[in-house]
């Protein structure tokens, strides 16, 4: 990969101006000519800023009209635990998301915008623009309207729109290096994000109560004195027990957030790898507000709808268009495509998951600050930080009162006893930690 000079070191997006864009690797000439620019700032993370770029040519240019690109620049975020800032490392999310995303436009097809040009030393990225709304934009106006029949609509359309993108990478495996298809969440990995979700969570919790706990390693020694939980053993085991009946690792997204899809095309590509299958649909669905979200007790179908997708897209081939032939079927054929136990066994791995994310997004809620939580919840229709702070600990629990009330299913499974001791020793542990209430009932269905 060519380097040049930095753009400006040490400078944001919106301070570089069009001359700084000139010693942009790849960069199109023409652009490279325009007299000026434009920044329109867009999502902020904890460890990247996106924007739109509007390159303006002079009166010499008078034939040119008037371009956009889409930016993203990465930067050195301080974070709360080593774990995070190690999985974090900006050098290696930028050069991920320039390798992935233009091996995908080269060898799967136009899933993701073409990148236009980047900057090694500045971490810039310059891609093109895709018009149109976001699907988190496209739900929130849904949610603003009051129409849940469309939001709805919305929510199986994107869930499509996922199998069919993850399918399609499948299908074309062999064109990603060795590199991608080595698992990256191993065990240990597995322990060390969900002792660091956890320990957020309590040491939140106790500053709540006045008590300041000043290290996440501290809290490990704190819950064993005061809750006679040891942490990290009781972590390894429900990790352990969940392995035993893990999906397969297959290509996917990596972080697919509402935010990250336009109409077909996919972005944002820094994770892009192999994960356990549907966690793309984890990502997707647990959008905060529940705006991706539907009835609990829809999820079965929701689940089967997308692994018919996701299979008829890794079948699909210029003889055989799998995916055309599902459009043409009901919603209710759809699901009849996908066998019972097929579904069964993908919706306990999916729930394992789930209930995994959203603790890592409640213990991230409980780092950010004040100004942070307020963009996260702005335009969301009745929601509030205040909300925000008890959302994701409510789901958690309604999906282990939906595993408690699934057991009749469950006897189905071959998995099935580690599978009901898994989410029993998850849910005493959340309990005893005071993470999550789970009514009683509930976890004694679980320990049947």
């Amino acid at each position: 990969m060519k380097t040049g000079d930095s753009l400006k070191p040490g400078y944001k997006l919106e301070d570089l101006t069009s001359d700084d864009y000139k010693r942009v690797e790849w960069l199109p000439k023409n652009y490279k000519e325009a007299e000026s620019i434009e920044y329109v700032a867009g999502v902020r993370s904890g460890h990247s800023q996106t924007g739109q770029l509007r390159f303006v040519w002079d009166e010499k240019h008078k034939d040119r009209k008037t371009a956009k690109l889409f930016v993203k620049q990465y930067f050195h975020s301080p974070e709360s635990s080593t774990l995070y800032a190690n999985i974090r490392d900006i050098n290696s999310l930028f050069n991920r998301e320039l390798r992935n995303s233009k091996r995908i436009h080269d060898n799967v097809g136009a899933l993701v915008p073409c990148v236009k040009g980047y900057s090694v030393e500045d971490l810039v990225l310059c891609f093109e623009y895709v018009s149109g709304l976001s699907d988190r934009d496209r739900l929130l106006k849904a949610m603003m309207d009051e129409n849940e029949d469309q939001r709805r609509t919305l929510i199986y359309d994107g869930v499509r729109k996922i199998a069919s993108f993850d399918g399609k990478v499948q299908a074309r495996k062999q064109y990603f290096g060795l590199d991608l298809m080595e698992q990256r969440n191993t065990s240990e990995m597995q322990v060390g994000k969900l002792v660091d979700y956890l320990s957020k969570i309590v040491r939140y919790t106790y500053r709540l109560q006045g008590r300041e706990i000043e290290t996440l390693e501290q809290v490990k020694d704190v819950v064993r004195e005061d809750k006679n939980v040891h942490l990290v053993d009781e972590v390894v085991k429900i990790v352990q027990l969940g392995e035993q009946f893990s999906l397969p690792q297959v290509l996917q997204h990596g972080d697919c957030r509402l935010q990250h899809v336009f109409g077909e095309k996919f972005v944002d590509l820094e994770q892009f790898g192999v994960h356990p299958q549907g966690y793309d649909l984890v990502t997707y669905l647990n959008a905060e507000g529940s705006i991706a979200q539907l009835s609990i007790r829809e999820l079965p179908n929701l689940l089967g709808w997308f692994l018919a997708y996701e299979r008829a897209a890794v079948r699909t081939s210029w003889r055989n268009n799998e995916l055309k032939n599902l459009s043409k079927m009901s919603q209710e054929d759809v699901l009849q495509t996908v066998p019972i136990d097929e579904r069964l066994r993908f919706m306990v791995g999916f729930l394992a998951m789930d209930i995994i994310e959203n603790l890592h997004l409640d213990a991230s809620n409980k780092t950010y600050k004040q100004e942070h939580l307020e963009e996260l919840v702005s335009g969301i229709p009745n929601y509030d930080v205040k909300k925000m702070m008890n959302a994701r600990v409510t789901h958690v629990s309604d999906v282990f009162s939906l595993v408690s009330d699934s057991y009749l299913l469950l006897e189905h499974l071959s998995t099935r006893k580690v599978v009901t001791e898994y989410f029993s020793a998850f849910a005493g542990l959340l309990q005893r930690l005071d993470v999550v209430d789970i009514p009683e009932n509930v976890l004694g269905k679980l320990k049947v």
